[in-house]
């Protein structure tokens, strides 16, 4: 009867330290986007806010009727208009963070998967 040969006893740890590096590089990847996303919508929305006090502050300084009357029309456009280039800025920002997001998991899998054939290689080696 021919014994059964054991794997490495550093195979388990080397497997778990893999694992455990895909994890921390992983909830790395996951806090910089996070935060970089949170970053680009504080600034959105303080471009908005900037946008609409300067809306405010034109409708406080109307100095008549008629010139108050055509602000609505006027702000919406401009509104409207900036709205559009803020989200068009915006998603073209979100892509490019979700294309590094992705680019970064790749990276770390395929280092976690080297890492791991590379143990169970060594595991299979005679001692």
């Amino acid at each position: 009867m021919q014994a059964i040969a054991l794997p490495s006893p550093q195979l388990p740890i080397k497997l778990i330290q893999a694992q455990l590096a895909l994890w921390l590089k992983s909830s790395e990847l996951w806090q910089e986007s996070r935060e970089r996303t949170l970053l680009l919508g504080m600034q959105a929305l303080h471009r908005i806010i900037t946008e609409t006090q300067a809306e405010v502050d034109e409708v406080a300084t109307a100095q008549d009727w008629q010139s108050l009357a055509t602000l609505p029309a006027h702000a919406f456009r401009r509104c409207i208009n900036a709205q559009l280039a803020e989200v068009q800025s915006v998603a073209e920002q979100l892509l490019a963070h979700q294309t590094e997001l992705a680019q970064g998991c790749q990276l770390a899998l395929g280092n976690w998967q080297r890492a791991t054939s590379e143990a169970c290689r060594q595991a299979g080696k005679p001692a």
